[in-house]
């Protein structure tokens, strides 16, 4: 979490990969998180594909 806030600071878009596997269940704890301290910076959840269009 430490490291998203300190990457994220200020910037106008961000794009984050999250591993997804049996050995990384940290990823699916912090979602929520994540999801939540994004959204409170004022940051939308867009699809990459529809981005980059």
């Amino acid at each position: 979490m430490n490291n998203l806030q300190q990457t994220t600071n200020e910037k106008n878009s961000v794009v984050i990969l999250m591993h997804d596997s049996q050995a990384k269940r940290v990823t699916v704890e912090m979602l929520p998180q994540v999801i939540e301290y994004l959204k409170n910076q004022g940051y939308k959840f867009e699809s990459f594909y529809d981005i980059i269009k």
